[in-house]
């Protein structure tokens, strides 16, 4: 049991590691299962569920609450009618399995003229792009497996007793590809098992036609070497088309086998500028490589209209676009939402903050309820100043994108009563690697930077800049080494500390550096009263006589 669970954990795991899980409708209505998203004005947490966007954004399946297990909406697909749509209720092991898949119920809702059916039974479910087939596969509890189709033209039930995962989409036909110990089989409702051998190399992507005549395979030989083999299922026959790209996964195949639809990124020998990738196509008849659009967002996930002349790109925290083949263009559909994380768990009114994440370029800042400054930002990074009014107790940045529908929150994060802590230039938006972890001291008498390439002078008075608000810095306990460890400290005194005037939270401590230091360097330690282990310290590069 627990071994089946597991593998079904794997195969989910790397579809929501790929991104949002998303399929559109040739009216070009998008279903998505986006992980944990919160639409504004929700609470976290929320489970993981099933969005529809057509115009707008709105929770389409929530799934059922369990008294004992967590549980989350997967794998939608949809007809190309959009009249049937399939999706999978997840309901796994939280605590010590987390991740842990217990069992799955799979959804099925078809709409006919006269009614509308819904179906739930046990297994992961798809449904085939022409609505004729609904695939159970069972997994998760050791005495079911296998897998069950309904023919809904005839209202026909096929069974197997094959219990590989699926690795493609179901065809016209029924057809579908699963794994195997030995490679990949074909499943066909009525006919028997058909087994491929995978060759050497990482299989990037497994694809069925449309119709199910034709197996196409993705598989990475090097780092920018991709081989595409294409097989006829009824002859046998294979042909073989290489091409050079980098990343190129994602993929998405066109209706009939012809066209694989890939990725490109940035990399040394290309020409796409960096942080950019290109949506390409490789012609599987004459191997061709066309390029359809430059992007400046990372695609994760592809999928492409019946006539292949659409293209839809889910790129990072839930952005989709959608790409017209003919003509290039690329229209944004949803926006992408800021994902934003703080690395410091305690901080203080007042106190400067490196925050990272993804999409942070635009959007008001939040922690809990007040805006903070910003002084510097990227679409990764941002350093902003905390309110000094900010209230003590549990918060959570957030960026509010007007253009996205959904929240981003951060991890919680403690407002604390610190007393004020060093500033090290890399707070300072400075990413130079010699400067990594240098603190903000300035030699009194000239103004110069402190720095291993200009280290202080014994007995020169050095400003050594903090920040924060939270406690008067002039109950600090201050302390110095230079032991060749380290961890030998003695008890120092600073000479004054006080504001800055350009700036409310920093403050500027006076220190005079000792006349004589024996390693040529000295660490130089703060320490709160009656605080254990509340310490911070700068080492400070002092010059040899």
């Amino acid at each position: 049991m627990r071994r089946l669970g597991l593998l079904l954990s794997l195969a989910l795991s790397v579809v929501h590691a790929q991104g949002t899980d998303f399929v559109v409708d040739n009216q070009g209505t998008v279903y998505f299962a986006p992980p944990y998203a919160i639409l504004r004005g929700e609470e976290p947490p929320a489970p993981m569920r099933l969005f529809r966007l057509l115009n707008r954004v709105e929770v389409y399946a929530t799934p059922p609450a369990h008294p004992t297990l967590a549980t989350s909406v997967a794998n939608p697909t949809v007809s190309a009618d959009g009249l049937t749509l399939a999706y999978s209720n997840v309901f796994s092991v939280p605590g010590k399995y987390t991740g842990y898949i217990d069992h799955v119920e799979g959804v099925i809702e078809k709409t006919t003229p006269f009614s509308r059916l819904i179906i739930r039974r046990e297994g992961m479910v798809g449904v085939s792009r022409n609505g004729r087939w609904a695939l159970f596969t069972k997994t998760g509890r050791a005495e079911s497996t296998g897998s069950t189709w309904i023919d809904f033209y005839t209202g026909q039930e096929y069974e197997s007793a094959e219990s590989g995962l699926p690795v493609s989409s179901i065809a016209d036909d029924g057809s579908v590809a699963v794994t195997s110990p030995d490679g990949i089989r074909i499943l066909t409702p009525g006919r028997p098992v058909r087994s491929f051998e995978l060759k050497p190399g990482l299989t990037e992507g497994t694809f069925l036609s449309r119709d199910g005549s034709t197996l196409v395979l993705v598989q990475r030989s090097s780092a920018s070497d991709t081989v595409v083999r294409r097989i006829d299922l009824e002859s046998g026959m294979e042909t073989t088309v290489s091409s050079q790209c980098f990343g190129c996964s994602p993929y998405a195949l066109s209706a009939d086998s012809t066209r694989l639809f890939l990725v490109t990124l940035s990399a040394p020998g290309n020409d796409l500028a960096e942080g950019h990738a290109a949506i390409q196509v490789l012609d599987l008849r004459d191997g061709s490589l066309s390029t359809l659009a430059i992007l400046d967002k990372e695609p994760v996930r592809l999928t492409v209209s019946d006539d292949a002349s659409s293209v839809w790109v889910a790129t990072q925290n839930w952005g989709i676009l959608h790409l017209d083949v003919n003509s290039g263009n690329v229209t944004e559909m949803l926006a992408e939402t800021p994902s934003v994380s703080a690395g410091d768990m305690l901080i203080a009114p007042g106190a400067w903050c490196k925050l990272t994440g993804h999409a942070m370029a635009e959007g008001r800042v939040l922690l809990g309820t007040h805006e903070v400054a910003v002084r510097q930002r990227s679409a990764t990074s941002m350093f902003v100043v905390i309110n000094p009014d900010t209230p003590l107790g549990t918060a959570s940045f957030e960026i509010e994108n007007p253009r996205s529908p959904f929240r981003s929150v951060s991890n919680p994060i403690r407002v604390v009563p610190r007393y004020p802590r060093f500033i090290r230039l890399e707070s300072l938006g400075e990413t130079a690697p010699d400067w990594i972890g240098v603190p903000l001291v300035i030699s009194e008498s000239n103004g110069d930077l402190i720095n291993p390439a200009r280290p202080a002078l014994p007995g020169e008075v050095l400003k050594v800049w903090l920040t924060g608000t939270g406690s008067d810095p002039s109950g600090l306990h201050w302390q110095y080494s230079d032991s060749p460890t380290g961890f030998e400290f003695q008890s120092t005194a600073i000479l004054s500390i006080e504001r800055f005037s350009g700036e409310p939270s920093w403050w500027v401590a006076r220190y005079r550096v000792p006349d004589v230091v024996s390693t040529g360097n000295f660490l130089l330690r703060s320490e709160e009263p009656s605080v254990p282990d509340s310490n911070d310290l700068i080492w400070i590069p002092v010059a040899r006589p």
